[in-house]
C-alpha cells in the first residue's frame, strides 16, 4: 500500500485561506458532511457509525464527538468514547487536501484531553490496517501498536438477509 499523495495540487476551497480552524462538537446537522469525509478518507464505516448510532453517541457524550470546521466546511472529524477507564478514538479523519496544517493533531489532542478529563487511564486509537498514514500519525502522537487484541467481527445484517431468502 502506497502512502496517500495529493493528486490535486490545489487545496480544497475551505483550506485556501489562513482562516482559523474551529474545533467544535459534531451535531447531527454535520452528519452528512462527516460521513462523506470518512468515505473520502477511506475510514471503514460499519453499522456502528450509521446515522442512528452516531446520534446516540452525540447524545451520550457530545463533547467526545468533534469536527474541525473551516469557512463553513467540515474538514476533519473524530469520535471518542469511554467505557470504564478505557477511552477509544475512532473515525479520526482530515480532508486529504487540508492535511499538513496540524488539523488532525488539534482534533486528536482535543478528544484525548477530554477522555483523560473524564477518567480514561488508557486510550486506544482505532487505525485501519491499511492506513500507513494513520499509523504514522498515531505513532507521532506517542501511541504504539499494542498487540493485545485483534478485532473479530460478525455481520448480523448479512445473516438476516440470508435467512430471509
Amino acid at each position: 500500500v502506497r502512502p496517500w499523495t495529493n493528486p490535486d495540487p490545489n487545496p480544497c476551497r475551505a483550506c485556501r485561506t489562513d482562516a482559523k480552524v474551529n474545533i467544535r462538537q459534531l451535531t447531527m446537522a454535520d452528519y452528512e458532511q462527516a460521513w462523506r469525509l470518512w468515505h473520502l478518507c477511506k475510514v471503514p464505516i460499519g453499522e456502528s457509525f450509521e446515522r442512528a448510532a452516531v446520534q446516540r453517541m452525540t447524545e451520550h457524550d457530545p463533547d467526545l464527538c468533534l469536527v474541525a470546521e473551516l469557512n463553513g466546511a467540515i474538514i476533519g472529524a473524530v469520535i471518542g468514547f469511554l467505557h470504564g477507564g478505557h477511552g477509544r478514538v475512532c473515525n479520526h479523519a482530515v480532508d486529504p487536501r487540508c492535511r499538513g496544517r496540524g488539523i488532525g493533531a488539534m482534533l486528536f489532542k482535543e478528544v484525548e484531553g477530554k477522555l483523560i478529563a473524564k477518567g480514561a487511564t488508557e486510550i486506544e486509537a482505532m487505525v485501519p490496517v491499511t492506513s500507513l498514514e494513520g499509523r504514522k500519525f498515531f505513532e507521532d502522537q506517542g501511541y504504539i501498536e499494542d498487540g493485545r487484541y485483534m478485532f473479530m467481527v460478525r455481520q448480523y445484517q448479512q445473516e438476516r438477509h440470508r435467512a430471509d431468502v
